[in-house]
Order: C-alpha cells, then sequence, then structure tokens
C-alpha cells in the first residue's frame, strides 16, 4: 500500500465466484473483511505451487529418501503417506578399517668387527564408510561412521639404519639413524566419491546461486530444524576435514661401552629433528 506502506499479501489459492472483492478475494485484507462479513473469498490451495517453489532447494528436497518406518516412542503427529511427520526412516551404516603393517629389514656383516642393518616399517590403511543411509546431495555426515565421518587414508612408516663396530673386545659404539614419517587425508576437496553426495552437481547448482566456496569446504554444511524438534544437518562435517603430516629425522649414537673389570660405562648422545 503506497499510503501505509504496509504489504498485503495474496493467499495461495483461487477467489470465490461472486465475491465483493473480485479477483482480490485472495488477499488478506480481503479475506480479513470477508471473515468480519461472514463470507468466504478465496478458496485456499492445500499446498504451494510448484511454480513458487525456489529451484536450488528443490534440488536438495528431492534428495531426501522418502519415509519407510513408524518410531513408536515418537510423538509426532500422523502424516497424509502413513507415516508419521518425523522419526520416519531408516537406513544402513556400515565402516571398515583396513591397516597394513609391514616390515623389512636387511643385515650385513662387513667384517667381524662391522655389522649394519637397514629396515623399513611402512604402515599404510584406510578407513571407509562404504554404506550410507542414502546417497545424494542431503547425505547426513554428521551420523554416518563409527570411527569419522569421513573417509581416511593414512600413510606411516619408519626408516632406520644402524651400524656396530666393535674397537676391541671391551670397547662397542654403536650408531643409529631413523626417519619416521606420519600422515592422514580426509581428501578435503571431495571427502567422498561422487556417486555417493552428487558433489559435481551440487556445486553446478550453487556456484549457479552464487554461494561461495573454498577447496577445503566445497559445498556448504547445512543445519536443518524439524518442526517437531531435533535436527537433520547436511553437507561435510565441520572442522574436522584436513591433510596433517608430521615427520622426524634422529640419530643417536650410544652405547659407547668400556668394559673395566667387572663394571661397564655408558654414554649416549643424540640428535632429532621435527620439521
Amino acid at each position: 500500500d503506497p499510503q501505509t506502506g504496509l504489504f498485503d499479501r495474496t493467499a495461495f489459492g483461487n477467489p470465490v465466484a461472486g465475491n465483493p472483492f473480485g479477483s482480490d478475494g485472495c488477499r488478506a485484507s480481503a479475506v480479513q473483511q470477508g471473515t468480519a462479513m461472514g463470507i468466504h473469498t478465496c478458496n485456499f490451495s492445500t499446498q504451494i505451487p510448484v511454480t513458487r517453489l525456489d529451484s536450488t532447494a528443490m534440488f536438495f528436497m528431492r534428495s531426501y529418501p522418502s519415509p519407510n518406518y513408524n518410531d513408536p516412542l515418537s510423538s509426532c503427529p500422523m502424516g497424509k503417506d502413513g507415516f508419521k511427520i518425523c522419526s520416519n526412516f531408516l537406513g544402513t551404516m556400515a565402516s571398515s578399517q583396513d591397516p597394513y603393517n609391514v616390515s623389512l629389514k636387511f643385515d650385513h656383516q662387513w667384517s667381524e668387527k662391522s655389522r649394519s642393518f637397514v629396515e623399513w616399517l611402512p604402515n599404510p590403511g584406510k578407513y571407509r564408510n562404504f554404506r550410507v543411509p542414502w546417497n545424494g546431495p542431503t547425505v547426513p555426515f554428521d551420523v554416518v561412521g563409527f570411527r569419522s565421518h569421513y573417509n581416511v587414508d593414512f600413510n606411516n612408516q619408519v626408516i632406520g639404519i644402524g651400524n656396530t663396530y666393535v674397537i676391541r673386545p671391551s670397547f662397542i659404539n654403536e650408531v643409529r639413524g631413523s626417519y619416521s614419517h606420519q600422515y592422514m587425508t580426509t581428501h578435503p576437496s571431495q571427502p567422498y566419491p561422487d556417486s555417493i553426495t552428487d558433489q559435481k552437481a551440487t556445486q553446478e547448482v550453487l556456484n549457479a546461486a552464487h554461494f561461495p566456496e573454498d577447496p577445503f569446504f566445497p559445498v556448504p554444511h547445512w543445519s536443518v530444524r524439524l518442526p517437531a524438534g531435533g535436527s537433520m544437518p547436511f553437507g561435510p562435517q565441520q572442522w574436522v576435514n584436513m591433510n596433517t603430516s608430521a615427520e622426524a629425522y634422529t640419530i643417536l649414537d650410544s652405547r659407547l661401552t668400556k668394559a673395566v673389570s667387572r663394571r661397564a660405562s655408558l654414554s649416549m648422545a643424540s640428535w632429532r629433528a621435527i620439521p
């Protein structure tokens, strides 16, 4: 209204034929006046017209599964499809963790006084949530998995070398050097395969709507509140999507032992660097 600056909303529906307000019978002001006069001015629609539904919102809504279960402990009202309006879906989840431990060691005797070794201990592995409640843009990241909400690849290893040298029967020196490396990733740019999250299509839809994104969070995390309480979030879980690594170099000159009568002395020197 240009005079008052107030909006006069129009309800979804069709004006009742012959109402005194004509084609404006579904305006809020007409409905209120008609109610005061004891007449109906609008046949209200029971659902929002398809043409008024936001295409971005519907992209996500269509990926939700249909109800398949009624929780006997839920107090939510029953819907028109025979299922309650909340706590109405059961899905399956399955996870696995597969570590691999390998140990390789080579010893060589250079002479009666000198012996050396080289060892490699790789420990790669992976954790997978290979079954989720449903696939699509609304995969509930926050509830899948038993030890991690993300698939994780890890690759740890230790490489060591050493030499033992007998200077004389009562004087022995041992030198050790090692390199250790730990690495873990949840593949931030693509936490799950596209066949599960439909991430590529989701990015295209959100880019068209000018949603911001970055390499570590290619799609947003959404928090959805339900009318009967609770929530149903979807999208990559926050703060735990990562690449992390650590490594260390160690040199140890130890067990420099000299036998004196029946006693032995021991000295040790070590150096370690952690980048």
